[in-house]
């Protein structure tokens, strides 16, 4: 199901290729830091969009359930983040479940140990339901390990991408709100109540 999203005016492409051999310290460092869950969050933290409500039969979704719309005049729109902005936060969440010895939920997070067990449970689900619907058939080829710590380590082949940086440009160019925003500061005189919808992004797609 494709709806159509305003961020395809702006995609532009690249060709990546993971390298298991340089694993970038400040996501993947030995432990737990201030300075790591803030650099994960902004991979992600940049904001929610609208996305109109007329559309929503168009990835299965039903008009009758209560969806967060804008405050008039936009609530013919509903919030929403990109699949890649909730896939993103699902890593980060698993990162934290792998230290979560390190810190406290309650304290860090306000949340419950059985809420973020829960949380945790979410995103290994969804994380896993994707990789299995996107099902990359690229091989993988397995190079003979001199370093001592195996026989064999993988390198997969260059993929072109979306790049990511120009789809998060636009996004905080187009935010409704922050990711912390409330119900409240979307209201009629919330701190996001006029937020600006270009109409051109969704009549020009052609939907």
């Amino acid at each position: 199901m494709w709806p159509g999203h305003p961020v395809q005016m702006v995609l532009d492409w690249e060709w990546r290729q993971y390298d298991s051999d340089i694993i970038p310290d400040e996501l993947f460092g030995d432990g737990i830091t201030g300075d790591r869950i803030e650099a994960w969050k902004a991979l992600y933290d940049y904001g929610a969009v609208g996305f109109e409500l007329n559309k929503l039969p168009r990835i299965n979704k039903s008009l009758e359930e209560a969806w967060w719309t804008r405050p008039p005049p936009f609530n013919d729109e509903v919030l929403s983040v990109m699949e890649v902005t909730h896939q993103l936060h699902c890593t980060t969440w698993i990162y934290r479940y792998i230290y979560r010895q390190q810190w406290d939920s309650a304290t860090d997070m306000n949340i419950t140990d059985l809420v973020f067990q829960l949380h945790a449970n979410h995103c290994f689900i969804s994380l896993f339901t994707m990789v299995q619907c996107q099902a990359d058939m690229t091989p993988v080829l397995f190079q003979r390990d001199s370093s001592g710590l195996g026989a064999w380590k993988t390198r997969d082949a260059p993929h072109r991408c979306k790049k990511y940086e120009r789809m998060t440009e636009w996004q905080r160019q187009n935010q409704i709100c922050t990711l912390q925003c409330s119900e409240d500061d979307v209201l009629p005189g919330g701190a996001w109540e006029s937020a600006p919808r270009d109409k051109f992004y969704w009549d020009s797609i052609g939907h």
